[in-house]
């Protein structure tokens, strides 16, 4: 189980990382940046 989550934060920091956006290693910093990258932009449904 935690093998899988290890797996999917990494693929998330590597989509991330080809977008050029870095995120810092541990779940803390993934979790932050999911909250900046979720907020709408103005104007936008």
């Amino acid at each position: 189980m935690i093998g899988e989550r290890t797996a999917r934060n990494n693929q998330a920091r590597s989509i991330l990382l080809e977008r050029r956006i870095v995120v810092p290693m541990g779940k803390r910093h993934l979790e932050e940046i999911r909250g900046v990258l979720l907020i709408p932009i103005d104007g936008a449904p």
